[in-house]
């Protein structure tokens, strides 16, 4: 399984796919095992972050971006 590290920190993230959704997700875990949020990355389409209205630090957030990114 996938982690994410920012900093000093690892967290668990999963690819995930959807018969919904044209294309794929990152989903990162808080550590407490809770969706924190996902990055939505559609077939031609722009990058999307869902937070569920949760803060996530930018160190974290830069970090999945960053592993998102090298997916595409």
């Amino acid at each position: 399984m996938p982690s994410l590290r920012a900093g000093d920190e690892v967290f668990r993230a999963v690819w995930a796919s959807d018969v919904a959704f044209d294309g794929i997700r990152l989903e990162v875990f808080s550590h407490s095992g809770e969706l924190w949020f996902d990055i939505s990355m559609p077939e031609g389409g722009d990058i999307s972050v869902n937070t569920f209205n949760n803060a996530v630090p930018h160190k974290v957030l830069s970090a999945a971006l960053d592993m998102a990114g090298k997916q595409r």
